[in-house]
C-alpha cells in the first residue's frame, strides 16, 4: 500500500500528545518512520503496537537510541513490576498475573515480570514529557489492550 503523502504532510502540521503506529512502518514504510522520528524529536510519545513482531529491533534502537532485543515470543505469566505499577497502574492492568503470548523484550523500561524468562511484553523508555514504548502482547482475550496504551501515551507525565 503506498502512503498519502498529501494526508502526510497535513498531519505533520498537527500537535499530538502521541502517535500510536505498528512495527511494519519501521519495515516497509520509509516515509512513516521518518513522521513518526521527527513528532518523537518534537517530543511526541510513540507507542509501538508489534503486529508482525519483527525479531530484529534495531530500527527502534537506532530511530529512538533504546536498548531494547526480543528476547522470546511465547506464552508466559506475567505481572507489572515497579516501574509497571507506576506507568501502568492497577486501573489499566487489574490483574495480579496473566498468562498470555506475547513478544518479549529484553532491555531498559521492562514493566513486567515474567516467571522463568527475561524480558517484558511492554518496554518503555521516558525522557522528560516524552516516551517511546513497545507494546508486545499478541493476544487481546487474555489482555485488555485500550487502558494500557493510553497509559503508555502519557507515560512522560508519571
Amino acid at each position: 500500500m503506498e502512503v498519502d503523502m498529501v494526508r502526510l504532510r497535513e498531519l505533520e502540521k498537527g500537535d499530538y500528545q502521541a502517535i500510536i503506529v505498528d512495527d511494519t512502518c519501521f519495515m516497509r514504510e520509509p516515509d512513516i518512520t521518518r513522521f513518526v522520528s521527527g513528532q518523537y524529536q518534537k517530543g511526541v510519545s510513540v507507542v509501538i503496537v508489534a503486529i508482525e513482531g519483527f525479531y530484529d529491533l534495531s530500527p527502534l534502537r537506532n530511530c529512538f537510541d533504546v536498548d531494547w532485543n526480543l528476547s522470546a515470543y511465547e506464552r508466559n505469566t506475567v505481572r507489572l513490576n515497579k516501574l509497571g505499577k507506576k506507568i501502568i497502574g492497577r486501573e489499566a492492568f487489574p490483574e495480579v498475573s496473566v498468562y498470555t503470548k506475547s513478544h518479549f523484550v529484553v532491555g531498559e523500561g521492562e514493566l513486567f515480570h515474567t516467571n522463568h524468562r527475561k524480558g517484558s511484553p511492554v518496554v518503555t523508555v521516558v525522557r522528560g514529557s516524552k516516551s517511546v514504548s513497545y507494546f508486545g502482547f499478541v493476544n487481546w482475550r487474555d489482555v485488555a489492550y485500550g487502558g494500557i496504551l493510553l497509559k503508555l501515551c502519557f507515560a512522560g507525565r508519571y
